[in-house]
């Protein structure tokens, strides 16, 4: 009788438990890193606390869905979807993501901006954004060296005894001035 008093007892907590839903609250307390301008989520963690996975939210007529999982190159198996109804905190969130994204497209344009700057200010060389390395090593030749290669294919940083170049794909990216030349 006491075993079954047990195993009846189980069985009702396992239910409750079971049935407890994932609530959007439950899914902001695992949220990691926040942008510190926008607030906007970065990363979120999982149930068992594993660090650094990607966030998503979206909008399907008055139903939210938010996507977690890890980036890898094949799909996460562990990844979770998660549906709920509109309410005023997935809508901040949601506001917070669609202008994190706007200032992170305005970042790149500013920086790109603030590039071709610089490379315009430049007067030792007639030099241009996107001038090809070939041209680059006639207007500085021996100066110019090579240093290490970047990740991507094509990417390589040179030195002069002044600046720091930065030729990414097809052409120049960024021309700096060495701080302590």
């Amino acid at each position: 009788m006491k075993n079954y008093f047990l195993l009846i007892l189980f069985l009702i907590s396992h239910s409750l438990h079971a049935d407890k839903k994932t609530t959007f609250t439950d899914i902001l307390k695992r949220v990691e890193t926040r942008d510190p301008i926008t607030n906007a989520i970065i990363s979120m963690k999982d149930i068992k606390n594993r660090g650094g996975l990607r966030f998503k939210i979206s909008v399907i007529k008055e139903e939210v869905t938010v996507r977690i999982w890890a980036n890898m190159k094949i799909k996460d198996p562990n990844e979770k979807l998660y549906t709920f109804q509109i309410t005023s905190e997935s809508q901040l969130e949601i506001d917070r993501l669609l202008l994190y994204k706007e200032l992170t497209m305005l970042k790149g344009k500013c920086s790109l901006i603030e590039r071709k700057y610089r490379i315009r200010k430049y007067t030792s060389h007639p030099i241009a954004f996107g001038m090809k390395l070939k041209e680059l090593k006639k207007f500085f030749g021996k100066e110019l060296i090579k240093g290490p290669p970047h990740t991507k294919a094509g990417d390589y940083t040179y030195f002069t005894s002044k600046h720091i170049i930065e030729v990414k794909g097809m052409g120049l990216y960024d021309i700096r001035v060495k701080e302590n030349p």
